[in-house]
């Protein structure tokens, strides 16, 4: 597990000793691979004595969540985009997010980057060949994750046809 990193507050540098606490990540954000229109979840949480303050970074920059309709912060400290937007022109939730947690008088840690992308459509079905028994198609997306399963489904005369399962 990587160790946060901790900020030292002003207001603490120089004062009395004072007993350690323990202030760290519980659970920190990890790449997250979304289709366009749902939603996605970046999680954070935080262990600390005292209830921290969580605000989060896209592309280094804080986020401005207080007019944000589609971004939330959670009780949990997690971000939840309830939709997201993403076209060719306009592609405002993808990107690289940090969560940023703050104990007053302690200090401030910073998560590990977390990269949103947004998966692009599977745009149709190309049909290369097709003679007597033997049909032979391909398929096109701008991006192909190797954890997507791809599930054909064939059909003659609008009757779906069960075909053997078959490992390419």
């Amino acid at each position: 597990m990587r160790n946060p990193v901790l900020i030292l507050s002003s207001s603490s540098v120089g004062s009395a000793v004072r007993n350690f606490s323990p202030f760290q990540f519980s659970t920190e954000p990890s790449d997250t691979l979304v289709v366009r229109g749902a939603p996605a979840l970046l999680n954070c949480s935080v262990h600390g004595e005292s209830p921290a303050k969580i605000e989060w970074k896209k592309d280094g920059s804080f986020l401005s969540l207080a007019s944000d309709d589609r971004r939330q912060v959670l009780a949990d400290g997690s971000l939840l985009i309830s939709s997201v937007v993403h076209s060719k022109h306009n592609k405002p939730d993808e990107g690289v997010y940090q969560c940023v947690a703050t104990i007053d008088n302690l200090g401030t840690i910073v998560s590990r980057t977390a990269r949103l992308n947004v998966a692009g459509k599977i745009r149709g079905l190309i049909l290369l060949y097709a003679q007597h028994s033997h049909t032979y198609c391909g398929i096109y997306a701008p991006y192909v994750d190797p954890c997507w399963v791809v599930v054909l489904n064939w059909f003659c005369l609008k009757t779906n046809v069960v075909i053997n399962a078959r490992t390419v």
